[in-house]
């Protein structure tokens, strides 16, 4: 099975800034879609941002400001090991990416879903993944499980068109 985890991806339209949607300065930027066949490189370094708990299941413990962690992406071997994420009900699919410390410490945590993950190619930062799941945060063996954008981007683009908004 896929699990309940799969294909966990959205879009949401933002109204332009002059309809008081989203005004972009130097903290808010657009970000570039990944290729669809462009990859990660396991091993590289990578930010994840939100405004999640700092403590797991503590919903007082959210952010005020928006937070910022570094986390290498891991291979797609070492998430599926058996004791990292192999043998679950939710299967480490080819269209998700591990990211983080196996020795734990660092992660995204409850309230970051949605977030991005954005890693440094090519000169430009690409949104390599969107933040998905994980057991419990910053746990050892337990890394941060993203969305694989590329894997969506023909979806994503598709959409986009579709709506006009390409």
């Amino acid at each position: 099975t896929d699990g309940p985890h799969s294909n966990d991806i959205a879009l949401i339209k933002v109204k332009a800034s002059s309809e008081a949607g989203i005004d972009f300065n130097q903290f808010v930027q657009p970000i570039c879609l990944p290729d669809s066949d462009e990859g990660v490189n396991d091993g590289a370094w990578c930010t994840v941002t939100g405004w999640g708990a700092q403590k797991p299941g503590d919903e007082k413990s959210l952010a005020s400001t928006l937070r910022a962690a570094s986390v290498p992406v891991l291979s797609q071997s070492t998430c599926r090991q058996q004791d990292v994420y192999g043998g679950r009900e939710q299967n480490i699919l080819d269209s998700m990416l591990c990211a983080g410390l196996l020795e734990g410490g660092v992660d995204a945590c409850g309230g970051d879903s949605g977030g991005p993950l954005a890693c440094q190619h090519g000169g430009r930062f690409v949104l390599a993944g969107v933040v998905s799941w994980g057991d419990g945060c910053a746990q050892k063996n337990r890394p941060g499980v993203y969305t694989r954008v590329a894997s969506f981007t023909p979806w994503i683009q598709s959409t986009m068109t579709r709506l006009g908004l390409s």
